[in-house]
């Protein structure tokens, strides 16, 4: 007898960002189907990580799994993938293509972090009353991907310390302008009650806002601390027979765009004038420059509007330089799957094109 999950899982994104697709019934139909499904064909133990699921974000954790999960059984020449396979140190899923054999780890880029950073920045602004001060202002705050919790009464006691000195509609930083992790401005209220608000509490972004250039450095940082995490949970290193793959998804709500991906593995882009034809060259920065993570074969980077019941794969495998050799003989786990290639990797020197 099928279980119907409908109610479980519009619970489980019920009060959440996401509730605007997961609560139709649609969606919640079409994924109980699949949770079914899934246990009948022996992950009963991913389905129930997924029902047990504390928050709306651990649940969007997981769905990505079951989505990685179901289009690898749509590949006709794999055996059954399985779920997390060894006791201690494991990937999430491992499956065998044409007799050659595939670890894939799952990582989703989400916020939930900085949520409750952003949480915290607003109990701590109740508890200091600034509400009751005697200065009439707007409060904007922007706070970067880096920012820890330890890091929110310091800056408290910094802008309470220089309030008075601060001047509005000017962009102030801590703890200071060249590596902030708060950037804040003061605006003056158009009605005339006292006492400071918050207005607006960015996460994540640019310090000049989402329109401005995206910090690759802040996005590389949160890419290498998904990659340290994977490095650890695959027993075997890549050979010509055995694969490592990190599968990459930034949340919904997360202004991460791809064409930061190949800044972030192989290094900022940058116009080398050493020749008397200026190029295009990448500063050795990269998180696959050398063999700090010589565990990956490559990262498959999963677009963000990608929706978890689709029935086909999207997504770009960027490998690690480490591999170019034997990448090649790996089979991809799915037929949609793309490769990202560098032109030097061929060969190429890509002349730098001054723009008018």
């Amino acid at each position: 007898m099928k279980n119907n999950f409908v109610s479980q899982i519009k619970q489980i994104f019920s009060n959440s960002p996401y509730r605007g697709w997961t609560e139709s019934n649609e969606f919640a139909a079409t994924l109980s189907i699949r949770l079914n499904i899934l246990i009948t064909e022996g992950y009963k133990k991913l389905v129930d990580r997924f029902l047990s699921s504390s928050n709306a974000e651990s649940g969007m954790d997981t769905l990505f799994e079951i989505h990685i999960c179901w289009l690898l059984l749509q590949n006709k020449k794999r055996t059954n993938p399985l779920y997390e396979p060894d006791n201690d140190r494991t990937p999430d899923f491992r499956t065998t293509v044409e007799n050659k054999t595939i670890d894939i780890q799952i990582k989703r880029i989400n916020q939930i972090e900085q949520e409750s950073v952003k949480n915290t920045i607003y109990k701590e602004f109740r508890m200091r009353r600034f509400s009751k001060w005697r200065y009439s202002y707007n409060l904007e705050i922007w706070v970067s991907d880096n920012i820890e919790g330890e890091d929110i009464n310091p800056f408290f006691s910094f802008f309470t310390k220089n309030l008075p000195s601060f001047k509005t509609n000017k962009n102030y930083y801590y703890p200071d302008k060249n590596n902030p992790l708060i950037r804040f401005q003061l605006l003056p209220k158009t009605y005339s009650t006292q006492g400071i608000q918050i207005s607006t509490i960015q996460i994540g972004g640019t310090t000049n806002g989402l329109l401005g250039k995206i910090d690759v450095e802040v996005r590389r940082k949160k890419i290498e601390r998904l990659l340290k995490k994977s490095s650890d949970s695959f027993p075997n290193f890549p050979s010509e027979n055995h694969f490592n793959l990190v599968f990459v998804k930034p949340s919904n709500y997360i202004s991460f765009l791809e064409k930061n991906i190949p800044d972030c593995l192989y290094g900022d882009l940058f116009v080398n004038h050493e020749s008397i034809t200026p190029y295009d060259d990448r500063k050795k920065n990269g998180l696959f420059n050398g063999e700090r993570f010589k565990k990956i074969t490559g990262v498959v980077f999963v677009p963000r509007k990608v929706f978890f019941l689709e029935d086909t794969f999207e997504g770009c495998c960027y490998p690690n330089e480490l591999y170019l050799d034997t990448i090649s003989l790996m089979p991809k786990p799915f037929e949609e799957m793309l490769y990202y290639i560098l032109p030097e990797w061929r060969g190429e020197q890509v002349v730098y094109e001054k723009q008018k």
